[in-house]
């Protein structure tokens, strides 16, 4: 699978609802497949609690910490997600979908610490204030 980086696209929230066990996912990625979230569940509907779920779940299954940083649990949640249903997007630049959110600021004293990290770990749906699909608005508050 790996070989052929097969795109594997993980439903942490949706997995968890029906007591699915957590798959291998740090030796697929190392093999080099691609590693995505997706949103299969009914209960919630929040990509950054996808990506999280990423490296939570693999925590409970070893009993280890760290197995995704970061920027990969980021990266899961955007471009490997478009990427794995064969769009060009994911990303901010020209000639690609204009598909993003954006995010309430932190409160005061977390702003010190604004990193990528604090996104991922910190952050959920809740927090999301705009929506822009195709380069419009279509959820702002």
């Amino acid at each position: 699978v790996g070989r052929h980086r097969v795109s594997v696209v993980a439903c942490t929230t949706g997995g968890r609802d029906r007591g699915a066990r957590a798959g291998p996912l740090g030796r697929l990625a190392a093999a080099g497949s691609p590693i995505c979230v997706g949103s299969d569940s009914n209960a919630v509907i929040d990509m950054l609690e996808e990506a999280r779920g990423l490296e939570l779940d693999q925590r409970r299954a070893t009993g280890r910490r760290v197995h995704h940083q970061p920027v990969d649990l980021f990266r899961a949640a955007t471009i490997g997600g478009t990427r794995a249903l064969g769009w060009e997007a994911g990303e901010l630049k020209a000639g690609m979908l204009a598909d993003f959110v954006t995010i309430d600021p932190p409160r005061d004293e977390a702003k010190k610490d604004l990193d990528l990290g604090y996104l991922m770990f910190s952050r959920s749906a809740h927090d999301v204030n705009n929506v822009v699909v195709g380069g419009t608005t279509v959820v702002s508050r």
